[in-house]
Protein backbone atom coordinates (compact mmCIF):
# COMPACT_ATOMS: atom_id res chain seq x y z
CA UNK A 1 0.00 0.00 0.00
CA UNK A 2 1.35 2.95 -1.08
CA UNK A 3 1.32 6.95 -0.72
CA UNK A 4 2.25 6.34 3.15
CA UNK A 5 4.17 9.17 4.67
CA UNK A 6 7.52 8.29 6.83
CA UNK A 7 6.75 8.05 10.27
CA UNK A 8 3.36 9.94 10.69
CA UNK A 9 0.36 7.03 10.27
CA UNK A 10 -1.19 8.25 13.28
CA UNK A 11 -4.18 5.44 13.35
CA UNK A 12 -5.93 2.94 11.66
CA UNK A 13 -9.25 0.80 11.12
CA UNK A 14 -10.93 -2.36 9.00
CA UNK A 15 -14.84 -1.48 8.23
CA UNK A 16 -15.59 -5.44 7.86
CA UNK A 17 -19.03 -5.21 5.87
CA UNK A 18 -17.71 -2.83 3.62
CA UNK A 19 -14.24 -4.10 3.18
CA UNK A 20 -12.52 -0.52 3.48
CA UNK A 21 -9.24 0.17 4.94
CA UNK A 22 -8.61 3.23 6.51
CA UNK A 23 -5.58 4.73 7.80
CA UNK A 24 -4.61 8.15 8.98
CA UNK A 25 -1.68 9.98 8.13
CA UNK A 26 -0.96 13.63 8.76
CA UNK A 27 -4.20 15.85 8.21
CA UNK A 28 -5.30 12.92 5.60
CA UNK A 29 -7.44 9.74 5.82
CA UNK A 30 -6.45 6.72 3.05
CA UNK A 31 -8.86 4.80 2.26
CA UNK A 32 -8.30 1.13 0.84
CA UNK A 33 -9.87 -1.75 -0.60
CA UNK A 34 -8.84 -4.25 2.45
CA UNK A 35 -9.09 -7.40 0.75
CA UNK A 36 -6.70 -5.85 -1.93
CA UNK A 37 -4.93 -3.00 -0.73
CA UNK A 38 -6.15 -0.97 -4.46
CA UNK A 39 -6.40 2.72 -3.22
CA UNK A 40 -10.03 3.60 -3.24
CA UNK A 41 -9.97 7.64 -2.22
CA UNK A 42 -8.08 10.30 0.09
CA UNK A 43 -10.09 12.70 2.05
CA UNK A 44 -8.87 15.48 4.03
CA UNK A 45 -10.81 15.45 7.17
CA UNK A 46 -8.41 16.80 10.02
CA UNK A 47 -6.80 20.27 11.34
CA UNK A 48 -4.00 18.33 13.06
CA UNK A 49 -1.29 16.53 11.59
CA UNK A 50 -0.01 14.75 15.09
CA UNK A 51 -1.53 12.37 17.58
CA UNK A 52 -3.69 9.07 17.37
CA UNK A 53 -6.69 9.02 15.42
CA UNK A 54 -9.40 7.48 16.79
CA UNK A 55 -12.19 5.42 14.74
CA UNK A 56 -15.87 3.71 15.45
CA UNK A 57 -18.24 2.22 14.19
CA UNK A 58 -22.07 3.95 14.78
CA UNK A 59 -25.07 1.84 14.19
CA UNK A 60 -28.07 3.28 13.55
CA UNK A 61 -31.83 1.91 14.86
CA UNK A 62 -32.98 1.38 11.14
CA UNK A 63 -29.58 -1.41 10.65
CA UNK A 64 -27.36 0.81 8.78
CA UNK A 65 -24.02 2.05 9.88
CA UNK A 66 -21.00 4.63 9.56
CA UNK A 67 -17.54 5.07 10.81
CA UNK A 68 -16.81 7.84 12.89
CA UNK A 69 -13.30 9.63 12.75
CA UNK A 70 -11.86 12.38 15.48
CA UNK A 71 -8.18 13.75 16.03
CA UNK A 72 -9.55 15.43 19.10
CA UNK A 73 -10.48 18.34 17.44
CA UNK A 74 -12.85 17.79 14.21
CA UNK A 75 -15.18 14.36 14.69
CA UNK A 76 -16.51 13.35 11.29
CA UNK A 77 -18.98 10.42 9.81
CA UNK A 78 -18.29 8.41 7.20
CA UNK A 79 -20.70 6.56 4.73
CA UNK A 80 -20.24 3.23 2.91
CA UNK A 81 -20.02 6.09 -0.46
CA UNK A 82 -17.05 7.54 1.15
CA UNK A 83 -18.60 10.63 1.67
CA UNK A 84 -17.46 12.69 4.99
CA UNK A 85 -19.49 15.10 7.15
CA UNK A 86 -17.86 16.92 9.87
CA UNK A 87 -19.88 18.05 13.31
CA UNK A 88 -20.45 22.13 13.07
CA UNK A 89 -21.79 21.51 16.34
CA UNK A 90 -19.68 24.45 18.52
CA UNK A 91 -21.04 22.60 21.88
CA UNK A 92 -18.67 19.45 20.51
CA UNK A 93 -16.25 18.99 23.46
CA UNK A 94 -13.13 19.87 22.30
CA UNK A 95 -10.02 19.49 22.81
CA UNK A 96 -10.68 15.84 23.87
CA UNK A 97 -9.15 12.32 23.69
CA UNK A 98 -9.22 10.95 20.07
CA UNK A 99 -9.91 7.46 20.97
CA UNK A 100 -13.90 7.48 20.87
CA UNK A 101 -16.21 5.22 21.45
CA UNK A 102 -19.90 3.94 20.36
CA UNK A 103 -22.87 2.26 23.26
CA UNK A 104 -26.11 1.96 22.86
CA UNK A 105 -26.92 4.49 20.05
CA UNK A 106 -24.62 7.57 21.80
CA UNK A 107 -20.60 8.75 20.81
CA UNK A 108 -18.94 8.49 24.08
CA UNK A 109 -15.15 11.27 24.46
CA UNK A 110 -13.73 12.91 27.14
CA UNK A 111 -12.56 16.34 26.90
CA UNK A 112 -8.93 16.67 27.80
CA UNK A 113 -7.66 17.69 31.15
CA UNK A 114 -11.16 16.92 33.08
CA UNK A 115 -12.60 13.74 34.32
CA UNK A 116 -15.96 14.14 32.24
CA UNK A 117 -17.25 11.67 29.58
CA UNK A 118 -19.55 13.34 27.23
CA UNK A 119 -21.98 11.82 24.90
CA UNK A 120 -23.38 12.39 21.20
CA UNK A 121 -27.20 12.77 20.99
CA UNK A 122 -29.17 9.60 20.58
CA UNK A 123 -28.38 8.05 17.12
CA UNK A 124 -26.95 11.51 16.24
CA UNK A 125 -23.20 10.81 16.57
CA UNK A 126 -22.51 14.58 15.15
CA UNK A 127 -25.08 16.69 17.37
CA UNK A 128 -23.78 17.55 20.82
CA UNK A 129 -25.53 19.26 24.26
CA UNK A 130 -23.42 21.14 26.84
CA UNK A 131 -24.99 19.01 29.79
CA UNK A 132 -24.66 15.83 28.28
CA UNK A 133 -21.79 14.52 30.64
CA UNK A 134 -21.15 12.42 33.69
CA UNK A 135 -18.04 12.70 35.68
CA UNK A 136 -15.55 9.87 36.86
CA UNK A 137 -15.12 11.31 40.21
CA UNK A 138 -14.64 8.52 42.88
CA UNK A 139 -10.71 9.02 43.08
CA UNK A 140 -9.90 12.61 42.16
CA UNK A 141 -7.82 11.99 39.08
CA UNK A 142 -7.83 13.09 35.48
CA UNK A 143 -9.15 10.77 33.12
CA UNK A 144 -6.85 9.70 29.96
CA UNK A 145 -9.01 7.58 27.57
CA UNK A 146 -12.57 5.61 27.72
CA UNK A 147 -12.85 2.00 26.25
CA UNK A 148 -15.56 -0.68 26.13
CA UNK A 149 -16.10 -4.17 27.88
CA UNK A 150 -18.93 -5.89 27.21
CA UNK A 151 -22.34 -3.38 27.82
CA UNK A 152 -19.46 -1.64 30.12
CA UNK A 153 -17.80 2.10 29.39
CA UNK A 154 -14.31 1.76 31.26
CA UNK A 155 -12.94 4.90 32.41
CA UNK A 156 -8.80 4.88 32.99
CA UNK A 157 -8.06 7.73 34.84
CA UNK A 158 -4.11 8.54 35.86
CA UNK A 159 -4.83 6.78 39.27
CA UNK A 160 -8.21 5.00 38.85
CA UNK A 161 -10.18 2.71 36.75
CA UNK A 162 -14.12 3.48 36.49
CA UNK A 163 -17.31 1.38 35.29
CA UNK A 164 -20.19 2.81 33.78
CA UNK A 165 -23.10 1.59 31.88
CA UNK A 166 -26.12 2.57 29.94
CA UNK A 167 -28.99 3.39 32.93
CA UNK A 168 -31.27 4.67 30.10
CA UNK A 169 -31.29 7.81 31.90
CA UNK A 170 -34.23 10.60 30.25
CA UNK A 171 -31.51 13.90 30.43
CA UNK A 172 -28.11 14.48 30.64
CA UNK A 173 -26.07 11.46 30.37
CA UNK A 174 -27.22 8.10 29.49
CA UNK A 175 -24.49 6.53 31.95
CA UNK A 176 -24.75 6.01 35.56
CA UNK A 177 -21.29 4.59 37.53
CA UNK A 178 -21.07 0.71 39.25
CA UNK A 179 -19.08 1.68 42.37
CA UNK A 180 -18.43 -1.71 42.86
CA UNK A 181 -15.24 -2.57 40.71
CA UNK A 182 -13.66 0.66 40.82
CA UNK A 183 -9.51 -0.25 40.26
CA UNK A 184 -6.92 1.62 42.27
CA UNK A 185 -4.43 1.24 39.10
CA UNK A 186 -3.63 4.44 37.26
CA UNK A 187 -3.59 4.36 33.06
CA UNK A 188 0.27 5.00 31.45
CA UNK A 189 0.02 3.46 28.42
CA UNK A 190 0.78 0.53 26.20
CA UNK A 191 -3.58 -0.07 25.49
CA UNK A 192 -4.99 -2.70 23.66
CA UNK A 193 -7.58 -4.73 23.31
CA UNK A 194 -8.00 -8.64 21.99
CA UNK A 195 -11.61 -10.12 22.47
CA UNK A 196 -13.21 -9.00 25.74
CA UNK A 197 -9.88 -7.80 27.61
CA UNK A 198 -8.07 -4.75 27.63
CA UNK A 199 -3.88 -4.99 28.08
CA UNK A 200 -2.28 -1.55 29.38
CA UNK A 201 0.98 -0.38 31.10
CA UNK A 202 -0.48 1.34 34.35
CA UNK A 203 0.42 1.55 38.05
CA UNK A 204 -1.06 1.98 41.54
CA UNK A 205 0.09 3.94 44.37
CA UNK A 206 2.73 1.70 46.02
CA UNK A 207 4.10 -0.34 42.60
CA UNK A 208 6.17 0.19 39.52
CA UNK A 209 4.76 0.31 36.30
CA UNK A 210 3.23 -3.19 35.41
CA UNK A 211 1.38 -4.67 32.23
CA UNK A 212 -2.32 -5.23 33.37
CA UNK A 213 -5.00 -7.14 31.67
CA UNK A 214 -8.49 -6.17 32.24
CA UNK A 215 -11.72 -8.68 31.55
CA UNK A 216 -15.12 -8.11 32.55
CA UNK A 217 -14.19 -7.14 36.65
CA UNK A 218 -10.96 -8.83 36.95
CA UNK A 219 -7.42 -7.11 36.96
CA UNK A 220 -4.26 -9.16 36.91
CA UNK A 221 -0.56 -8.01 36.18
CA UNK A 222 0.86 -10.22 33.71
CA UNK A 223 4.25 -9.04 33.17
CA UNK A 224 7.57 -10.57 34.83
CA UNK A 225 9.78 -9.33 36.90
CA UNK A 226 12.66 -8.90 34.38
CA UNK A 227 9.81 -6.85 31.80
CA UNK A 228 8.79 -4.82 35.32
CA UNK A 229 12.47 -3.73 35.44
CA UNK A 230 12.67 -2.51 31.84
CA UNK A 231 9.22 -0.74 32.07
CA UNK A 232 10.30 0.96 35.52
CA UNK A 233 13.42 2.37 33.05
CA UNK A 234 10.78 4.03 30.64
CA UNK A 235 7.97 6.29 29.92
CA UNK A 236 7.00 5.85 26.91
CA UNK A 237 5.78 2.62 24.79
CA UNK A 238 4.68 1.90 21.88
CA UNK A 239 2.37 -1.29 21.63
CA UNK A 240 -0.57 -3.22 19.81
CA UNK A 241 -1.61 -6.81 19.54
CA UNK A 242 -1.14 -8.66 16.11
CA UNK A 243 -1.55 -12.32 15.57
CA UNK A 244 0.71 -15.19 13.58
CA UNK A 245 0.39 -18.69 13.05
CA UNK A 246 -2.57 -19.40 15.35
CA UNK A 247 -0.75 -17.36 18.06
CA UNK A 248 -1.61 -13.75 19.38
CA UNK A 249 0.99 -11.50 20.78
CA UNK A 250 0.98 -7.96 22.68
CA UNK A 251 3.84 -6.47 21.20
CA UNK A 252 5.72 -4.10 23.72
CA UNK A 253 8.48 -1.48 21.68
CA UNK A 254 10.44 0.10 24.64
CA UNK A 255 13.57 2.27 24.26
CA UNK A 256 15.74 -0.08 22.07
CA UNK A 257 13.38 -2.79 22.13
CA UNK A 258 10.96 -4.54 21.44
CA UNK A 259 9.15 -7.57 23.90
CA UNK A 260 5.94 -9.43 22.75
CA UNK A 261 3.31 -11.59 24.73
CA UNK A 262 1.57 -14.43 23.97
CA UNK A 263 -1.69 -14.03 24.91
CA UNK A 264 -2.16 -17.65 25.41
CA UNK A 265 0.47 -19.25 27.33
CA UNK A 266 2.02 -15.79 28.55
CA UNK A 267 5.58 -16.57 27.41
CA UNK A 268 7.54 -13.71 26.78
CA UNK A 269 10.38 -13.01 23.77
CA UNK A 270 12.01 -10.64 22.14
CA UNK A 271 11.35 -9.10 18.77
CA UNK A 272 13.09 -7.65 15.75
CA UNK A 273 12.92 -6.21 12.16
CA UNK A 274 15.33 -6.95 9.77
CA UNK A 275 19.07 -6.67 11.29
CA UNK A 276 17.47 -4.31 14.53
CA UNK A 277 16.49 -4.84 17.98
CA UNK A 278 13.01 -3.44 17.54
CA UNK A 279 9.74 -3.78 15.57
CA UNK A 280 8.12 -0.96 16.42
CA UNK A 281 4.49 -1.63 15.78
CA UNK A 282 1.68 1.20 16.53
CA UNK A 283 -1.21 0.08 15.04
CA UNK A 284 -2.98 -2.81 13.81
CA UNK A 285 -5.99 -4.33 12.31
CA UNK A 286 -7.31 -7.86 11.07
CA UNK A 287 -8.31 -8.29 7.48
CA UNK A 288 -8.89 -10.64 4.66
CA UNK A 289 -5.87 -10.25 2.14
CA UNK A 290 -6.58 -12.23 -1.14
CA UNK A 291 -4.58 -15.26 -1.38
CA UNK A 292 -3.13 -15.14 2.35
CA UNK A 293 -6.30 -15.78 4.44
CA UNK A 294 -7.07 -13.15 7.26
CA UNK A 295 -3.78 -11.35 8.76
CA UNK A 296 -2.99 -8.64 10.90
CA UNK A 297 -1.49 -5.94 9.19
CA UNK A 298 0.21 -3.20 11.27
CA UNK A 299 2.33 -0.11 10.80
CA UNK A 300 6.23 0.74 12.15
CA UNK A 301 6.91 3.49 13.21
CA UNK A 302 9.48 5.19 11.23
CA UNK A 303 8.35 2.69 7.88
CA UNK A 304 6.29 4.18 5.17
CA UNK A 305 4.44 0.90 4.50
CA UNK A 306 2.16 -1.63 6.00
CA UNK A 307 3.01 -5.05 6.80
CA UNK A 308 1.80 -8.34 7.93
CA UNK A 309 3.25 -11.79 9.45
CA UNK A 310 3.21 -15.14 7.08
CA UNK A 311 4.79 -17.69 8.36
CA UNK A 312 5.81 -18.90 5.07
CA UNK A 313 8.20 -16.00 4.19
CA UNK A 314 11.49 -15.86 6.32
CA UNK A 315 12.35 -12.71 5.26
CA UNK A 316 11.56 -9.31 6.78
CA UNK A 317 10.49 -7.28 3.74
CA UNK A 318 12.83 -8.97 1.87
CA UNK A 319 15.44 -8.48 4.26
CA UNK A 320 17.28 -11.35 5.77
CA UNK A 321 17.72 -11.54 9.68
CA UNK A 322 19.79 -13.56 11.92
CA UNK A 323 18.37 -16.47 14.40
CA UNK A 324 20.57 -16.55 17.27
CA UNK A 325 21.02 -19.47 20.00
CA UNK A 326 22.96 -18.32 22.66
CA UNK A 327 23.80 -20.79 25.48
CA UNK A 328 24.62 -19.91 29.10
CA UNK A 329 28.25 -20.17 29.96
CA UNK A 330 29.10 -24.28 30.05
CA UNK A 331 31.82 -25.44 33.14
CA UNK A 332 29.85 -29.24 33.13
CA UNK A 333 30.34 -28.78 36.75
CA UNK A 334 34.29 -28.54 37.42
CA UNK A 335 36.44 -25.68 37.02
CA UNK A 336 39.28 -28.25 35.54
CA UNK A 337 40.71 -27.22 32.30
CA UNK A 338 38.37 -29.01 29.17
CA UNK A 339 39.00 -30.17 25.81
CA UNK A 340 35.56 -29.93 22.96
CA UNK A 341 36.51 -32.24 20.49
CA UNK A 342 33.07 -32.23 18.58
CA UNK A 343 29.82 -30.02 18.55
CA UNK A 344 26.71 -31.61 16.39
CA UNK A 345 23.44 -28.88 16.44
CA UNK A 346 20.16 -31.03 16.24
CA UNK A 347 18.21 -29.57 13.72
CA UNK A 348 15.51 -29.71 10.95
CA UNK A 349 17.19 -30.74 7.89
CA UNK A 350 16.75 -27.76 6.03
CA UNK A 351 18.65 -25.68 3.34
CA UNK A 352 21.39 -23.06 4.61
CA UNK A 353 24.65 -22.58 6.51
CA UNK A 354 25.11 -22.39 10.37
CA UNK A 355 27.70 -20.88 11.26
CA UNK A 356 29.15 -21.14 14.95
CA UNK A 357 31.54 -19.78 17.59
CA UNK A 358 32.18 -19.10 21.27
CA UNK A 359 33.60 -17.24 23.49
CA UNK A 360 35.88 -18.06 26.69
CA UNK A 361 36.62 -15.33 28.53
CA UNK A 362 32.50 -14.50 29.53
CA UNK A 363 31.35 -12.44 26.42
CA UNK A 364 34.39 -10.58 26.35
CA UNK A 365 35.00 -12.33 23.16
CA UNK A 366 34.52 -14.38 20.41
CA UNK A 367 36.59 -16.82 18.42
CA UNK A 368 36.21 -16.72 14.16
CA UNK A 369 32.99 -17.91 13.60
CA UNK A 370 32.96 -21.35 12.02
CA UNK A 371 30.30 -22.86 8.99
CA UNK A 372 28.50 -26.17 8.73
CA UNK A 373 26.34 -27.50 5.88
CA UNK A 374 22.37 -27.88 7.52
CA UNK A 375 21.10 -29.72 4.69
CA UNK A 376 23.46 -32.85 5.16
CA UNK A 377 22.52 -35.69 7.75
CA UNK A 378 24.71 -35.14 10.54
CA UNK A 379 26.02 -31.77 10.48
CA UNK A 380 29.31 -31.32 13.06
CA UNK A 381 32.19 -29.19 13.72
CA UNK A 382 35.58 -30.83 15.47
CA UNK A 383 38.47 -29.84 17.46
CA UNK A 384 37.16 -26.76 18.70
CA UNK A 385 39.99 -26.17 21.60
CA UNK A 386 40.47 -26.03 25.32
CA UNK A 387 38.60 -24.05 27.41
CA UNK A 388 37.39 -23.70 31.07
CA UNK A 389 34.14 -22.74 30.66
CA UNK A 390 32.54 -21.40 27.53
CA UNK A 391 29.07 -20.06 25.61
CA UNK A 392 28.51 -21.09 22.72
CA UNK A 393 27.19 -19.01 19.90
CA UNK A 394 24.65 -20.09 17.37
CA UNK A 395 23.85 -18.17 13.83
CA UNK A 396 21.96 -18.42 10.83
CA UNK A 397 20.97 -16.17 8.29
CA UNK A 398 19.42 -18.10 5.24
CA UNK A 399 16.24 -18.08 3.82
CA UNK A 400 14.44 -20.81 5.16
CA UNK A 401 12.62 -22.63 8.15
CA UNK A 402 15.24 -23.24 10.69
CA UNK A 403 14.29 -24.79 14.39
CA UNK A 404 17.16 -26.09 16.77
CA UNK A 405 16.48 -28.58 19.21
CA UNK A 406 19.96 -28.55 21.10
CA UNK A 407 23.50 -29.33 20.43
CA UNK A 408 25.18 -32.03 21.10
CA UNK A 409 29.12 -31.90 22.63
CA UNK A 410 32.14 -34.16 23.33
CA UNK A 411 34.81 -33.32 25.79
CA UNK A 412 37.64 -34.41 27.76
CA UNK A 413 38.28 -33.02 31.43
CA UNK A 414 41.84 -32.21 31.91
CA UNK A 415 44.02 -32.70 34.94
CA UNK A 416 43.90 -29.01 35.87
Amino acid sequence: MANLPQDNIRGMYYWEDEDKLFVAHDDKLVIYVGSTGVLSTTLTPFTSTTGDVGFTEFYYDDGTSNVIVSDGTVLAKIDSANTLTASADADLPTPHDPHIMFLDGYIFLVKSGTSDIYNSGLNTPLLWTPGDFITAEMIPDTLFRIARLSNYLIAMGSASIEYFFDAGNASGSPLQRNDTPVKHVGYISGFATHENKIYFIGQSSTTAPMLYILEDFKMDSVDSPMVRRYLQKDTEFTATLASMAGHVFYILTLDGFTLALDVDTKVWTRLGYQATDTLPAQFAVMIPIDGSGHCSVFSLKGAENLFFFKPEYYTDNAVAFPVVCQTPKLRFDTMHEKFMFRVLPVTDKTVGTLSVDWTDDDYQTYSTARTMDLSIEKPMLHRLGRFVERAMRFTITSSASFRMYHAEVDYNIGLK
